[in-house]
This record gives C-alpha cells, structure tokens and sequence, in this order.
C-alpha cells in the first residue's frame, strides 16, 4: 500500500489570471503526483497546516468531487482517508 500524504504539499509559485485555469492547473498536477506515485489511497488531514491561501480544503473538494477516482473510506471532522482507483 502506497498512501499520498498531502498535509505540507506546496503549490507551485505559478501566476495565473483566471482561477478556473489556477483550478485546473494544479489538479492535474496533484492527480499526476498521486498516478506517478502509484499511490494506493490518500489521507487528508485538515488539522494541519496547508499552503492554499485561497481554500484550506481544496484537495478534499477535489477528491469529494471526483468518485470515480477517490473512494471515502472512512473519515471525521479532520482527517479523511480514500482508496484511489481508476486514476
């Protein structure tokens, strides 16, 4: 089992003007890693510090959001725990 830890991931120093392509960016970036890194599952931990100035939470939205490649396996008010698949 290999579990991607993204509690101290660093987004790039990247200048965008449009968020949706900021958004689109660094989610196929994230997704790349977690493939490249033949990843098995994911945990997010909230309780820790993140560097996105913007939204805390936006790798857990982007595994909610998607599924098809992030299974919740279990989860509380801090930490979340997926079975990638499919990606």
């Amino acid at each position: 089992m290999r579990i991607g830890y993204f509690a101290h991931w660093h987004r790039p120093h990247w200048s965008f003007n449009d968020f949706i392509m900021l958004h689109r960016g660094i989610y196929a970036d994230w997704t790349k890693r977690l493939k490249d890194g033949k990843f098995t599952h994911l945990v997010i931990d909230l309780a820790t510090f993140q560097n996105w100035s913007a939204n805390p939470k936006c790798e857990l939205m982007w595994a909610l959001a998607h599924p098809e490649h992030f299974q919740l396996i279990v989860s509380d008010e801090n930490i979340y725990f997926f079975r990638i698949i499919n990606l």
